[in-house]
């Protein structure tokens, strides 16, 4: 039964979930009492400023951690080499954009529309988190999903508890808990994580391995970068265009509509290193039958949390909160479809054609922006969520095409991919008519 279930990879795809449900279920659970520390003007700075991370996070990285966990998934023989080097790499760069940073403070901040001390705060984090993230993408890349599952469920549990902590005792800019709280978490892991990133290392460096790792993944970085706009810019032009306390509102739908991603990379951090070997090995009916099979989990988790998590707002939230209600499912909906752009842009990561991932992410950006700019300030906060809905359908399409002009192999087919998820397209479409 056992062998069975790690065949299926339902073994790994449990330690994993459990791992991402730490890093965002928790989240979603904390978010209710979010609510009664922070008001929506607070909870719209949290997430301007979660914004910048995001996009700064791209800069400080290079990508790196994606090249690196590509790399092992390949089977390279010289990995140790590989990590080595690029982590010295890294390293020097990201003191170099520190220091650019520091310097151009005030004219950086105000293009951003934030304070100075948000920037470097910002800055610092993304400095630090980059090689916990290499090392949790070495624990996915190897599979070994149970320490996945231990590491990151111990570092949330400390950053929400630090969190929550400091959301009550601060008096005022109540916003900044959760960057101490995700600073304190990481620093307490990150000596491990070095030590263990290390002992891979073969103390080599070569120039050869870094310049094929940055042909790689600075193709990507429009794709990460567009990526964010999707998820992100919503929220800066809400807070631009209506108030803060829109894109507070917006933003606490955002992420309840997120929720499902949990079960979604979960799956996914299972299944690349899969198909990677199933695709390589020319097996594509295991390929075809692990994506129905999740397909139809996926679908009626989606399903599931729609039907809950709207009594479960309406009865926790802070009733200043209350306007989000009407967001969620079909933010959920758009957050749902990433499970189909996962088993498409696995294809052409396979591949390693960064640059048309990051083509279709900039067209699938361009759309979402587009729409955002012209329908936000007539039809209010909705807008994002349309935007959001029709940019995520635009980004499987493109990927489907990408993928099925790349290989010459058998692809997914698109109905196959979909059909699970008639039902979610139905229920979505009662809640706006009926209620």
């Amino acid at each position: 039964m056992l062998n069975k279930l790690k065949e299926n990879g339902f073994v790994n795809f449990f330690h994993f979930f459990i791992g991402d449900l730490f890093i965002k279920g928790l989240l979603f659970i904390t978010l209710p009492l979010l609510t009664f520390f922070l008001n929506p003007s607070d909870y719209g700075h949290l997430s301007v400023l979660s914004t910048l991370v995001t996009i700064l996070a791209v800069i400080f990285s290079l990508n790196t951690e994606n090249s690196i966990i590509n790399y092992y998934m390949k089977g390279e023989k010289d990995f140790g080499s590989y990590l080595f080097s690029n982590l010295v790499s890294i390293l020097f760069f990201q003191l170099i954009i520190l220091t650019i940073i520091i310097l151009f403070k005030e004219d950086i901040s105000q293009f951003f529309g934030v304070s100075t001390s948000d920037l470097l705060w910002a800055s610092f984090i993304c400095v630090v988190i980059l090689y916990f993230n290499i090392y949790l993408s070495y624990l996915q890349g190897s599979e070994k999903s149970k320490k996945f599952a231990v590491v990151t469920t111990a570092n949330k549990i400390i950053e929400i508890s630090i969190m929550l902590t400091f959301a009550y005792l601060l008096s005022s800019s109540k916003y900044m808990s959760k960057v101490y709280a995700q600073l304190i978490a990481i620093f307490i892991f990150l000596p491990y994580c070095l030590y263990s990133l290390l002992k891979l290392c073969e103390f080599r460096y070569d120039f050869k391995l870094v310049k094929k790792s940055l042909i790689f993944s600075i193709p990507l970085i429009p794709h990460v970068l567009s990526s964010a706009i999707i998820g992100q810019s919503d929220r800066l032009m809400i807070g631009k265009m209506l108030s803060l306390s829109d894109a507070g509102i917006y933003s606490f739908a955002y992420n309840l509509g997120l929720s499902i991603t949990v079960f979604i990379y979960a799956w996914n951090s299972m299944w690349q290193p899969k198909f990677f070997s199933f695709y390589k090995n020319k097996n594509f009916v295991e390929i075809e039958k692990f994506i129905i099979m999740y397909s139809k989990v996926i679908s009626f988790s989606s399903l599931l949390l729609i039907v809950t998590i709207y009594p479960l707002v309406k009865f926790f939230a802070n009733v200043e909160y209350i306007d989000s209600l009407k967001l969620i499912p079909l933010l959920l909906l758009s957050n749902s479809i990433v499970f189909q752009y996962l088993v498409y842009v696995n294809y052409i990561f396979y591949y390693r054609k960064s640059f048309r991932i990051s083509i279709g992410s900039l067209i699938a950006a361009i759309v979402n922006v587009a729409i955002n700019y012209f329908l936000i300030p007539e039809v209010g906060v909705l807008a994002a969520v349309l935007s959001t809905f029709i940019s995520s359908v635009v980004l499987v399409l493109i990927h489907y095409y990408n993928s099925k002009r790349l290989s010459d192999d058998p692809v997914i087919n698109l109905f196959d991919a979909f059909k699970w998820y008639i039902p979610l397209f139905i229920l979505t479409s009662l809640f706006y008519v009926y209620i």
